[in-house]
């Protein structure tokens, strides 16, 4: 963990636990959270007793995010469980994302309002927006399925749909799957293009493109895979 130490003090909220770490690269006294737990970056040329201050300042605040971090959610990502990052930077306007073996790393303004749940959610929506549309439109040209639209949706209960005018939209959630289940719900979609219910000959041009969708399709009811 980056050599981080840790230390303790007494705050009005009571006795309080955190990590600290000096760093050539930081500029500036920075906190970050990360799966509840606090960290404080400070600046190698910095004096510790002054970070500590700057923490103390803080207290409401770090009380308020670290509450949001301590909601034991499990963060998912193509079918692998990843953890949050989340830093806050005084002087950023919005949040910014990376993602990097499995952590997403957040730095957000310290004045956000939005919790941990939301900032991942808008997240995984702008990664579905790119990553699931254009893989839309791969399958698409490959197995020879003419599509007008694809919208990105943030749906509660449908996985997909499809309309009458060849348009198709997805939950945005599906990127919280692996990418088997992902061409599963996309090529299910497609596939009604062709046929506009479940008979038998939908089933069987959906069959004849992924031969095992029924262990797929068993999956994405029981759960996160």
């Amino acid at each position: 963990m980056f050599n981080l130490k840790k230390h303790s003090l007494f705050l009005s909220s009571g006795n309080f636990c955190f990590y600290y770490r000096f760093s050539k690269k930081a500029k500036r006294i920075r906190i970050q959270i990360v799966d509840g737990t606090v960290e404080l970056i400070i600046p190698a040329h910095s004096d510790f007793n002054d970070a500590v201050g700057f923490l103390k300042q803080k207290e409401s605040w770090i009380l308020k995010h670290k509450s949001s971090s301590d909601n034991n959610n499990y963060y998912y990502y193509l079918g692998k469980k990843i953890v949050l990052n989340q830093q806050f930077n005084f002087f950023s306007k919005k949040s910014k994302f990376s993602f990097s073996n499995n952590v997403l790393s957040i730095v957000s303004p310290v004045n956000s309002q939005f919790t941990l749940d939301e900032i991942y959610n808008f997240w995984l929506y702008k990664e579905a927006k790119e990553i699931i549309t254009e893989r839309c439109l791969t399958l698409a040209n490959r197995y020879l399925f003419n599509v007008n639209k694809i919208v990105i949706r943030r749906q509660k209960t449908r996985w997909g749909s499809c309309s009458a005018k060849g348009n198709l939209s997805f939950n945005y959630k599906l990127m919280k799957f692996n990418t088997e289940i992902i061409d599963y719900v996309i090529i299910h979609e497609l596939c009604h293009l062709k046929e506009m219910n479940h008979s038998k000959r939908f089933w069987n041009l959906v069959e004849a493109i992924i031969p095992d969708y029924k262990i797929l399709r068993c999956k994405i009811k029981t759960g996160i895979s």
